[in-house]
């Protein structure tokens, strides 16, 4: 009982953005997210990185989390994601000329065009978001940008994934009304950010 009390007034100060409360959760957590990230790149000074920023997304987030486990899950899962994708990226770099070769053989203004264009849409999402209702920013928020699947934010946030589903879904459907309505919006970004909402949605 005097354990369920003192982890119930932990949550409550790491919610309330309290210093303190973070180094504790740290202090619980760092050792084994670092091993398990060791334990996928295989090299100690990616692994520390990693899970550091596992940790720096985590207290971003910290209003959104109710109990030990959910932060447990959040950051073994932002760990994971973040460690494959450095694996894969570690892949492409030794590849890097020849893809570097074949950018180039491409018609790289139109390429640098949709970039901005994407980077743009990106950053109208991203104010957007903010007026989302609660639960269905933190779903799109950990779909979106940490790229987690339907399973692992249930887990995370305990809910259905059919409830994720759902969100998800309210999210595209208030996102993109929101955007429609700036009349500066061209024909192209209007085309990208169906592109971006249509692979959040099947992510």
């Amino acid at each position: 009982m005097e354990e369920k009390a003192d982890n119930t007034a932990l949550m409550e100060a790491f919610r309330g953005g309290r210093q303190e409360a973070f180094s504790e959760v740290f202090r619980l957590f760092w050792p084994s997210l670092r091993y398990f990230a060791f334990q996928i790149v295989r090299r100690n000074e990616d692994a520390e990185d990693l899970a550091e920023e596992s940790f720096i997304k985590l207290w971003d987030r910290h209003t959104l989390f109710e109990t030990l486990g959910n932060i447990k899950a959040f950051l073994f899962i932002a760990t994971r994601n973040a460690c494959l994708n450095s694996l894969k990226q570690n892949a492409r770099n030794q590849q890097k000329e020849e893809a570097l070769s074949h950018y180039l053989r491409q018609d790289a203004e139109e390429g640098a065009d949709l970039r901005m264009i994407r980077t743009e849409l990106v950053q109208l999402i991203y104010k957007e978001m903010e007026q989302l209702p609660e639960r269905c920013r933190a779903v799109f928020e950990l779909s979106f940008f940490e790229e987690m699947k339907n399973p692992d934010i249930a887990a995370l946030l305990d809910i259905s994934q059919h409830t994720v589903r759902v969100q998800k879904s309210k999210a595209v459907r208030i996102l993109r009304s929101a955007l429609l309505k700036n009349s500066m919006l061209s024909a192209a970004f209007l085309w990208q950010l169906d592109q971006i909402l249509a692979t959040y949605w099947n992510g």
